[in-house]
């Protein structure tokens, strides 16, 4: 072969493999470029994400605010009721500067028995503002010490939900388990898609260990009529609904902040301080002598 053919068959093979590679860039350049814009887009909706998670935040935010002033509201709300009751004589409710007798004999107490202050609170298990108090009380206790006891009492507002686990929870007390009763209704109960059927208030009862005969005899006899006396006796001193709360007798109605229940229990707490300092009372016997024995028993 000639030499001017080989360079000829050179120069097209080269021609060719040109071709070949421009194209291969070709390639590469629309692939970086789909891969840029892909990028993009994914900033894009990384912000876009950012954004909304701002938003949700906000939003939640703006949920938890509503939610805190809603009692606020009902109390504001129950109070022009009271007051448009009483122009049209319908008796007034209960003066949150009075002492008022609820006795307490026989129910369920958290604390101890020589505490200084009692707080009563009338509660159903189908009141979400009853389980939001949950922590106010818990953390009155804590900070409070042995000086503080709650003592519960039943109100039933919701016949068709809230009268099961009361009587449950009632059976359960009388075996000596009330307040891991009352916990496994609000959180395997009430906060677990408010099943408070009565095959749920035996499950919890079975989990806990309760004799269930005597649990069902409980519930069906006993209970019932601790329930209506706990109603009537409630009803007396201006119950209307829950959570109402008596701190040695005087009213705080609602699930109240914290700082609330404080400025009572400490005003209480300096009274119960004097009396038992200056007049010889003892402690365990102060709510019995100074509250149930001298405060009003009806509105």
């Amino acid at each position: 072969m000639r030499p001017s053919s080989i360079r000829i068959g050179l120069a097209g093979m080269l021609l060719v493999l040109q071709a070949c590679a421009g194209q291969q860039v070709g390639k590469l350049s629309t692939r970086v470029d789909t891969l840029e814009a892909r990028d993009k887009r994914i900033v894009e909706l990384e912000q876009r994400l950012a954004t909304i998670e701002e938003q949700n935040a906000r939003l939640t935010q703006l949920i938890e605010m509503m939610a805190s002033q809603f009692e606020s509201v009902k109390v504001v709300a129950d109070a022009l009721a009271n007051m448009e009751g009483q122009g049209q004589g319908e008796p007034p409710g209960p003066d949150p500067s009075t002492v008022y007798s609820v006795p307490v004999d026989g129910s369920p107490v958290e604390g101890p028995d020589d505490a200084k202050i009692t707080i009563v609170k009338a509660f159903e298990f189908a009141c979400p503002f009853c389980e939001r108090a949950r922590p106010t009380l818990a953390q009155l206790r804590s900070q409070y010490g042995n000086d503080v006891r709650i003592v519960y009492k039943h109100y039933i507002v919701h016949q068709d939900d809230a009268v099961v686990p009361a009587r449950a929870v009632c059976a359960a007390h009388m075996q000596g388990k009330f307040t891991v009763m009352k916990d496994a209704i609000w959180d395997q109960g009430f906060n677990a898609g408010r099943d408070l059927s009565l095959d749920n208030m035996k499950r919890q009862a079975r989990r806990l260990g309760l004799n269930m005969k005597r649990f069902d005899k409980d519930m069906n006899g006993a209970c019932v009529e601790r329930i209506e006396r706990d109603q009537a006796l409630l009803s007396k001193v201006g119950v209307t609904g829950t959570p109402y709360f008596y701190v040695n007798g005087r009213l705080i109605r609602g699930a109240m902040p914290v700082e609330t229940f404080r400025q009572v229990i400490d005003e209480e707490l300096a009274k119960a301080n004097q009396v038992i300092q200056t007049q010889g009372v003892k402690a365990g016997d102060y709510y019995q002598t100074e509250v149930v024995a001298k405060g009003r028993t009806e509105l």
